[in-house]
């Protein structure tokens, strides 16, 4: 698709940037990184924890929501782009598939 053509039906505008990948993909590595230290926290303690630990859990527990919901987000975005064959595909190729 030219710079001057409007888009086909059903055809998405964006484009993923270089820097779009890179939160995506440290978006994940992060939210993998704190789930494996929010799991940790559990076995600190023989008896009941202290209130502090608690804390930490649940705030550790959001920042990993927080940062699996922008991973799943961008991943999504990266699987719709390469779906519509923006990305490793000449711009007119005879191909219906690519």
């Amino acid at each position: 698709m030219d710079i001057t053509e409007a888009p086909r039906s059903g055809q998405s505008t964006f484009q993923i940037s270089r820097s779009d990948r890179l939160v995506t993909g440290l978006s994940g590595l992060v939210s993998g990184a704190l789930s494996v230290v929010m799991v940790g926290l559990y076995f600190v303690y023989m008896g009941p924890p202290p209130a502090e630990n608690v804390i930490t859990r649940n705030l550790i527990t959001v920042a990993t929501f927080v940062g699996f919901l922008v991973f799943a987000v961008g991943l999504a975005r990266l699987l719709r782009q390469s779906r519509q064959g923006t990305r490793g595909c000449p711009v007119r190729s005879p191909s219906p598939r690519c």
